[in-house]
């Protein structure tokens, strides 16, 4: 039976196949019809993805999908650290920052993962008939050839949904607190980042507090524009996520403007 469905699988190819029946009766005779090829693929159509190689392949991969649909997300609690330029007066800026972050990774995630690798499999037979002659032996051992190419396919598209260093960025959000050991003072800001290839760009708007004290502490408005580059070297389905950004700020405090650059790394926990 495994037989017939793997040669019924080959059929639905469109490859031209000449079978030996092999044990079970003698090479055909000369001019003797070949199975008809819409006869194997209405068996193909009947039995679906019944093939044991099949469905063994698709629970190995499928266990793999778990992870990665984990893997695409990360939320959690970060730390980082933020050095930078203030002009106008110019300054040094070094501190540290804090928050709550959302990271959506643009991680493939095959949505038809049956359809992909009956596909794959069917191509891999066709090229391994064509390879022969478009000649069969059914005499010869078909489910270990397709067990070894169902293999090759295994390895194929786990090499394809491997977790990567840095994935593709999609939309992310962060609640961030700074506190400037130099000057002084602080911010607190809510950045929204989305992904434009292999990069982030993001807009950021919050609060800017000066380095004064007491009276003479002034709290004013900043506005951000952010590029940032996302790296996961970490785990395969939670992992750390390390954000590393350069921004373009404008503080506005008591309407006078204070325009920064600053540079520095978010190390994300995915804990939820």
């Amino acid at each position: 039976m495994r037989r017939l469905r793997l040669l019924a699988l080959l059929a639905a190819t469109g490859a031209a196949l000449t079978l030996s029946p092999g044990a079970a009766s003698a090479q055909p005779r000369p001019g003797a019809a070949a199975p008809g090829v819409r006869e194997l693929a209405e068996r193909v159509r009947s039995l679906g993805s019944s093939l044991d190689v099949e469905r063994a392949l698709i629970k190995r991969l499928t266990q793999g999908i778990t992870g990665r649909l984990r893997r695409s997300i990360a939320i959690g609690p970060f730390v980082g650290a933020a050095v930078g330029s203030s002009f106008e007066p110019q300054a040094t800026l070094a501190g540290v920052s804090f928050g709550l972050g959302l990271y959506r990774l643009r991680v493939p995630i095959v949505p038809d993962l049956e359809g992909l690798v009956r596909d794959r499999l069917r191509a891999k037979l066709a090229a391994h008939v064509r390879a022969h002659g478009g000649v069969v032996d059914a005499a010869s051992n078909l489910g270990q050839i397709g067990r070894d190419l169902a293999e090759e396919v295994y390895a194929e598209l786990r090499a394809e949904l491997a977790p990567r260093t840095r994935e593709r960025p999609g939309l992310s959000v962060q609640a961030e607190g700074i506190a400037w050991l130099e000057p002084g003072g602080g911010q607190a800001r809510l950045g929204v980042g989305y992904g434009v290839g292999p990069v982030s760009i993001g807009l950021g708007a919050g609060l800017t507090i000066d380095p004064g004290a007491g009276e003479d502490r002034k709290v004013g408005m900043v506005f951000s524009t952010e590029l940032g580059l996302r790296l996961t070297p970490i785990g395969r389905a939670r992992t750390p996520l390390f954000d590393l950004h350069a921004r373009a700020e404008v503080a506005v405090v008591n309407r006078e403007a204070t325009p920064a650059i600053v540079v520095g790394t978010r190390v994300l926990l995915d804990v939820f």
